[in-house]
Order: structure tokens, then C-alpha cells, then sequence
């Protein structure tokens, strides 16, 4: 075998031309033909960056399917052993219920890797020469989460919502090489403007919010290994050193907006580790802060959110009498908070429903949830005009106790 070894082995190497998806016709129709809908979709260059998008000329409502397909590949990773490579059910307990599976997903005998959830799975790939590919029997759904008007581009979100204005451009930058400028960075950088526009601490606002994800990230590693971060163990501890980062962020005179990432997500962290040491009453406040005080008023996220608020309205709710909570005479009784409770469990199973589709297991699971304790409440009957004013009046006392003016009130259908 010869080995050229001169300067000019690649003279003659002509790099391929990478083409765009919407470039290519028979491509585009062999992506589209592996979709169900009842839209006209098209696939065609992006308008948001260089590439290509996804289209309809027609206008799609919030919570209606775009479109659903057989997934092409499964990765199995860690976080994903309890799914079934087969039908993709997961075999732990889902909000609501039991779970989907009706085992514990097993390593398929031949590869190792696959993972099913049944015996007539298993006996399957044991008696047939199985091809280990996932998804073989279930289906990807894709609702719309916001309206979406004729001709509009489908897009998914690339980031994390949660993450701060700064983190979120770095990201989108670095991984898919666009500068993003959607209404909420937008907006997001008028409002840093305004509140710091002529002040040096314009150029320190992305250390202070690095600041305070790694302060929640400490105390969550802290909370998950005792011994290994003892300074921050205390969630009050926290909370102070929270407290001073956002006051050090800004000139004198103002405060960190409470809706400004990361600051509501920390808060909302922040209730979760009190309610994990036994202390729902502080967790209560810093989770109603971080939900009613955000901009977002509906969506996924808010949605998610709710049932973390959810839980702890539950925990706070199941005190008992004797305990110091209720010797606090702002702090509202157990009926007012249960009324409370049943109220945002309603607005949650109508957002989910809406943004995630009534169809959806999670938002199945929430309704359920909110039929269930509807039941077992007694009079006033949800949806009726005396639960209305019985729902204003205990969550007034509520936001009253949190200091959270009533402006920010969540709004259920009949008010």
C-alpha cells in the first residue's frame, strides 16, 4: 500500500453541498407523509432562521393536535429505564393514577439495552428474531400550545422558559446559532433598560442572576446529600442569601421585579425544599409569590407550576388545629384553604385541557383529580354561585397573608 504523503492530497476534494430539508422534494415528502393531520402542512424555508420549517396554511386553536407519528428510534438512557421500548408506556405511577405498563420494564434478553414491560413482549422477542425498535406500537402527538394563525411557522421551544433573559440568548446563540428576538426578549430587555439604563449595575445583572441559580442549585444538592453542602441545608439560611443578591442587584430605591427569572423559579424551588424539611407554611408563601407575582398568566409552565402549589396548599391544609400556623390570625383557617385549593385545581385542569389538549394523560390525570376532591367536598358545590364567592373570599385572606395584592388573583371560569 502507497501512503501519499505530498501537500496537495486534498487539491482535488470538493466538499458536498449540505442542502436544506425544504431543498430537497422527495425528502420533504417523505417527512410529511409519515404525518397524521387533518392540517396542511408544508415544509419550507424557515422564516426564523437559516434552515427550514414546518408550515400551515391554516389556523390551528389552542389544545388541537397538529399532527401525531410513529417515532423512527428510541434512546434509552438512564432517566428514561422505566419506559417500555415497545410501547413506549412508562411503567412508574403517573399523575392521577396507577401506571400505564403492567410491569416493570425488564432488559430484553438479546441486546441488553431494549427495555419491555410485558410477558407477551418478552415472549415475542423470544420466539421471533425481534427487532429491538422502540415506539413499534405507540405514537407521538404534537397539540398546539398557543394560538397559531394561517401561514404561521411551527416551532417548538429550544430552551428552558425559566431560564434568565442573558442564559437564554447564550444558549440559542451557542447551540443553534441564531440571536433570538421573540416579544419576550424584547420586552425583557426594555424592562432591564428602564430599571437600570445609566447605572453600572446594567453589566452586573448576569452575574447576580448566575448568583441565584447557583445558590438553588447548592441547596438543592444540599437537600438531596445531607452532610456534603451543610451551609446551605436551611431553606431560611437561603432564602436570606436569596434575599440579599437581589437586593445587591439593584441601585437604591428598587427592587428585583418579582416576575423577573430567575427569581420566581427560585422561589418556587425554594417552597419546595421548606416542604420537604416539614415547614409548608414559609414553602406556601414563596410558592404563591412565585406563581401569582410571575408575568406568565396560562401556558405549560404555569400549569406545571400550579401543581407544585397545588401540593403544598394540600400540606398546609391537612395542619393540624393546634398547629402555629393557625394561631396567626392573618394566616386563613383549613376550610378557606381548602376552598382555595379545589379553585386553582379547577383553573389548572381548564389551562391543562387547553395548552396540553383534553385528551392528554396529564391533563386527563388533573381533571380527575379535581373531580375527585369536587366529590368529596360539601356544600358549596364548585361551579355553583355561593363556591364562587367562597373562593374569592378565602383567597383574598390568602393573598392578604402572603402579601400578594389582590390584582394577581387567579381567575376561575364563573368570577
Amino acid at each position: 500500500m502507497t501512503i501519499n504523503t505530498s501537500n496537495n492530497i486534498g487539491d482535488d476534494f470538493e466538499p458536498s453541498r449540505r442542502e436544506c430539508i425544504h431543498e430537497d422534494e422527495r425528502l420533504c415528502k417523505w417527512n410529511l407523509k409519515r404525518l397524521v393531520s387533518s392540517f396542511p402542512l408544508e415544509i419550507r424555508s424557515s422564516t426564523i432562521c437559516k434552515g427550514s420549517g414546518l408550515f400551515t396554511d391554516a389556523a390551528i386553536p389552542v389544545g388541537c393536535e397538529i399532527y401525531h407519528v410513529i417515532p423512527t428510534m428510541d434512546n434509552i438512557t438512564a432517566d428514561n429505564l422505566s419506559f417500555c421500548s415497545y410501547c413506549l408506556k412508562d411503567t412508574q405511577e403517573v399523575l392521577g393514577g396507577p401506571s400505564k405498563a403492567d410491569e416493570e420494564t425488564k432488559a430484553c434478553s438479546r441486546c441488553k439495552v431494549a427495555r419491555y414491560c410485558s410477558k407477551f413482549v418478552r415472549r415475542l422477542e423470544k420466539k421471533y428474531r425481534w427487532w429491538c425498535r422502540g415506539g413499534s406500537s405507540q405514537r407521538f402527538v404534537f397539540v398546539r400550545l398557543s394560538r397559531l394563525p394561517a401561514g404561521e411557522e411551527i416551532t417548538i421551544c429550544y430552551v428552558d422558559p425559566a431560564l434568565t433573559l442573558t442564559a437564554r440568548k447564550a444558549f440559542l446563540q451557542r447551540e443553534y446559532f441564531f440571536d433570538c428576538s421573540c416579544n419576550r426578549c424584547k420586552v425583557e430587555r426594555r424592562e432591564c433598560l428602564s430599571l437600570l439604563q445609566g447605572t453600572e449595575k446594567l453589566s452586573t445583572l448576569p452575574q447576580y442572576q448566575q448568583d441565584i441559580v447557583q445558590l438553588i442549585s447548592a441547596a438543592v444538592k444540599a437537600a438531596k446529600y445531607t452532610g456534603v453542602f451543610p451551609d446551605y441545608e436551611d431553606p431560611a439560611a437561603v432564602e436570606t442569601r436569596l434575599r440579599t443578591i437581589t437586593v445587591n442587584a439593584f441601585p437604591p430605591g428598587k427592587n428585583w421585579p418579582e416576575h423577573m427569572e430567575p427569581l420566581p423559579s427560585a422561589r418556587l424551588s425554594l417552597a419546595m425544599l421548606y416542604l420537604e424539611k416539614g415547614q409548608p407554611v414559609p414553602a406556601l408563601r414563596n410558592a404563591l409569590k412565585a406563581q401569582l407575582l410571575n408575568s406568565r398568566r396560562g401556558g405549560r409552565e404555569w400549569v406545571n407550576d400550579m401543581m407544585d402549589v397545588i401540593t403544598i396548599l394540600i400540606v398546609a391544609a391537612s395542619l393540624p388545629p393546634e398547629s402555629s400556623a393557625f394561631m396567626d390570625k392573618k394566616f386563613p383557617p383549613s376550610t378557606d384553604i381548602h376552598n382555595v385549593t379545589l379553585g386553582y385545581f379547577i383553573a389548572a385542569a381548564d389551562q391543562a385541557s387547553g395548552v396540553f389538549g383534553a385528551e392528554a394523560e396529564y391533563a386527563k390525570g388533573i381533571s380527575h383529580m379535581t373531580s375527585v376532591m369536587a366529590a368529596q367536598k360539601g356544600p358549596p358545590v364548585p361551579g355553583s354561585k355561593e363556591f364562587i364567592e367562597a373562593f374569592v373570599s378565602a383567597q383574598r385572606k390568602l393573598l392578604e397573608w402572603a402579601g400578594i395584592p389582590e390584582e394577581n388573583a387567579v381567575v376561575i371560569r364563573g368570577m
